[in-house]
């Protein structure tokens, strides 16, 4: 399968370049179980479209505000190459390294819209982890390309530009809408 992986950047340097390092090392597990990747950033500096190029992601600049605006411009330029499935990641993620065959387990198994629905969240100031658990997130979200194919052709764009915040609910909210699916997602003993 080709995955196209959606993701963005802005400030947070250092954090980045963590979450691109782990992001690198997923692609390559991914790409060890035979599946092609490319990445595009949507970026608001020239600093943060340095770091996304210094990973061998391509860069697309995009304002920051409304973040809705930059990940639909983002998406779209994901879609301008061919890909089975799009990956979304953010700049402040790290996946375990069991996403990787997770994910390989649901894209060969056909399931058309999957993700993470239980996760920790580091607070990076304070040092604290909290869990996240519930819903879906965009945390290594699994998208059929068909289905974005679906939602561009009905609504011309993935997010609502107005917003910035409550992404996660406007995709899925979208996603329903548009092609009258919930995400499927493994059913973890551990959060990831």
């Amino acid at each position: 399968m080709i995955i196209g992986v959606h993701t963005t950047a802005h400030r947070r340097y250092s954090i980045t370049k963590i979450a691109f390092a782990a992001l690198t090392r997923t692609l390559n597990e991914l790409e060890a179980l035979g599946h092609q990747t490319y990445v595009v950033c949507g970026v608001s500096s020239l600093k943060s479209a340095s770091i996304a190029t210094s990973f061998g992601f391509e860069a697309v600049m995009t304002p920051n505000n409304p973040v809705g605006r930059k990940f639909d411009v983002t998406m779209k330029k994901v879609l301008e190459r061919e890909c089975d499935y799009v990956m979304e990641y953010c700049s402040d993620n790290v996946l375990d390294t069991d996403y990787s065959n997770l994910a390989h387990q649901a894209m060969s198994g056909g399931i058309p819209y999957w993700g993470l629905t239980s996760f920790y969240i580091m607070n990076n100031r304070t040092k604290q982890c909290r869990l996240f658990k519930g819903c879906l997130s965009n945390v290594g979200r699994l998208t059929r390309r068909y289905l974005l194919d679906n939602i561009k052709r009905k609504k011309n764009y993935f997010y609502e530009h107005r917003l910035d915040r409550g992404l996660d609910a406007s995709f899925n909210k979208i996603m329903w809408e548009v092609n009258k699916i919930r995400a499927d997602y493994p059913r973890l003993e551990r959060p990831y």
